[in-house]
């Protein structure tokens, strides 16, 4: 495992490891056009006027200035991962000007409301609501944090974790989310190499442009059906290899092949 002391922050690593991310999931299902790339100088709605009232670093508003951001706007958001929706920090900040949200709510939605205790170094990568989880960068530190990770993620050997003590490394109030027990802690880049393994190996497939399942999911012969049917597909298409992957042909064969199974 890496150790803590190892691990530094880079607001071009975390930049270049987003996007980059983001990029993966364009050669597999998603649309160019669903990336949204921040102008010169960054995203003119993110500043610290607007975003003030969430207490955030100055540190942490420059990067989420300058982050690509899967377009959020339709209110059909991808999927990133199973269940996982990436935070548009651009459309939080024109909530926030707009007064269609305010900090308490935008907490909510980001950070699970009351749930943890998150320092104002600390920003989420995700909309935590619902089923979607919460990640946490810490910006200071350069380490990303998934509080109740499911197991198969966490245990998995796609790459390698962080090693720390939360009692140790960390105040009293944060030990709820940086819990090595619960909390799964990568680098910025192994977290997102994490996931694109778990993509190459289809335990996360595509159902449609906006929807990830992973193979742990439970809901009878049906939904083996639909998980059987979607491995079958991306294989028949080239997958896992990018080089002859067949991504057009291979998305409208899933659909008319999902469509038979869904009856």
């Amino acid at each position: 495992m890496i150790e803590l002391s190892e691990v530094a922050y880079s607001r071009e690593a975390v930049i270049s490891a987003v996007r980059d991310y983001y990029t993966f999931l364009t050669k597999m299902y998603l649309d160019r056009s669903d990336i949204m790339e921040p102008p010169q100088g960054g995203w003119p709605e993110i500043t610290r006027d607007s975003m003030r009232a969430l207490g955030k670093t100055d540190e942490v508003i420059e990067l989420l200035r300058h982050l690509p951001y899967l377009d959020g706007r339709s209110g059909t958001t991808s999927h990133g991962r199973p269940r996982m929706i990436f935070a548009d920090w651009r459309l939080i900040a024109v909530w926030l000007a707009r007064g269609t949200s305010d900090a308490e709510g935008i907490k909510i939605l980001i950070e699970g409301g009351n749930k943890y205790c998150i320092p104002p170094h600390v920003v989420s990568l995700t909309f935590g609501v619902a089923e979607n989880p919460v990640v946490f960068l810490d910006t200071k530190l350069g380490t990303v944090y998934w509080p109740e990770c499911p197991e198969v993620v966490s245990r998995g050997d796609y790459s390698e974790q962080v090693e720390h003590d939360p009692y140790e490394d960390y105040p009293e109030e944060e030990w709820d989310w940086r819990d090595e027990h619960d909390t799964a802690i990568w680098t910025v880049s192994g977290f997102f190499d994490t996931l694109k393994q778990h993509f190459l190996a289809l335990d996360f497939y595509p159902v449609d442009r906006w929807q990830v399942d992973p193979i742990w999911l439970q809901g009878g012969p049906k939904r083996d059906g639909i998980c059987e049917t979607a491995h079958r597909v991306f294989r028949e298409h080239g997958w896992p290899s990018l080089a002859a992957y067949r991504k057009s042909e291979c998305l409208q064969a899933l659909k008319e092949a999902l469509d038979e199974v869904e009856g």
